[in-house]
C-alpha cells in the first residue's frame, strides 16, 4: 500500500482543521498527518474556502518557521472563522464547501509592472506599515493588467493606487501552486 500523496493529506488537514473549528469551537491540535514532508519549510501558505462557489474566507500563514502541516491548519481555521470580510463559516455550510491551498514560492524582489506575468504571478507589497498580497489567481480571475493587479494590491494594504512606484515600496513577485479540493467536502 502506498502513502497518500502530499496534496490529499494537505487537503484532508484543511478538511478536518475547518471542521474541526466550526464543529467543536476550537483549535484542532490532533490532527495527524503522517507525512514526514509536511513538516519542511515553506514560503507562505493560503487556504481559500467557497461555499456552493461564492468565496467564504481566504487567509494567510506566512510564518516560514512554522511547519507546513501546522501553517496550513493555522490558514485553514482563520479563513473560517477570521474573514473580517465574512461570516464565519457554520456547519451547514460544510456540506457545500470546498478548498483551495496555495503553497507559495520563495519571493523575489521586482521593480515594476513588466516583472510580472499575470495569472503566473503573486505579488507582495510593503510600504512602511502598509502590507498586502495578491495571490496569482486573483488577477487570472478578474482579467486584470498587471498595473491594475499591482494598484488593487495597494488598495489592499491601504496605500494610494500607485503607492507601488514609491521608493519606500517594496514589491515582490513570487509563483503559487495551487492545490484544489475540486469538490465539496
Amino acid at each position: 500500500m502506498t502513502a497518500p500523496d502530499e496534496t490529499s493529506v494537505l487537503l484532508e488537514i484543511a478538511t478536518q482543521a475547518i471542521k474541526h473549528a466550526v464543529l467543536k469551537r476550537g483549535y484542532p491540535n490532533d490532527i495527524a498527518s503522517g507525512h514526514p514532508e509536511l513538516s519542511r519549510a515553506h514560503a507562505g501558505v493560503f487556504v481559500t474556502i467557497t461555499v456552493h462557489g461564492a468565496l467564504r474566507g481566504c487567509i494567510g500563514d506566512m510564518d516560514q518557521q512554522k511547519p507546513l502541516r501546522e501553517a496550513v491548519i493555522h490558514a485553514a481555521v482563520s479563513a473560517c472563522t477570521r474573514d473580517a470580510r465574512f461570516d464565519a463559516i457554520e456547519a451547514k455550510d460544510l456540506e457545500g464547501m470546498s478548498i483551495d491551498i496555495t503553497l507559495l514560492e520563495p519571493m523575489e524582489i521586482i521593480r515594476g509592472e513588466d516583472d510580472i506575468v499575470v495569472g503566473e504571478h503573486g505579488v507582495f507589497i510593503e510600504d512602511g506599515a502598509h502590507r498586502g498580497i495578491l495571490l496569482p489567481q486573483v488577477a487570472a480571475e478578474r482579467q486584470w493588467s498587471s498595473r491594475r493587479f499591482l494598484d488593487a494590491l495597494c488598495q489592499k494594504a491601504d496605500l494610494p493606487g500607485e503607492a507601488w512606484k514609491r521608493d519606500t515600496a517594496t514589491l515582490k513577485r513570487f509563483r503559487a501552486r495551487i492545490i484544489s479540493s475540486g469538490r465539496h467536502s
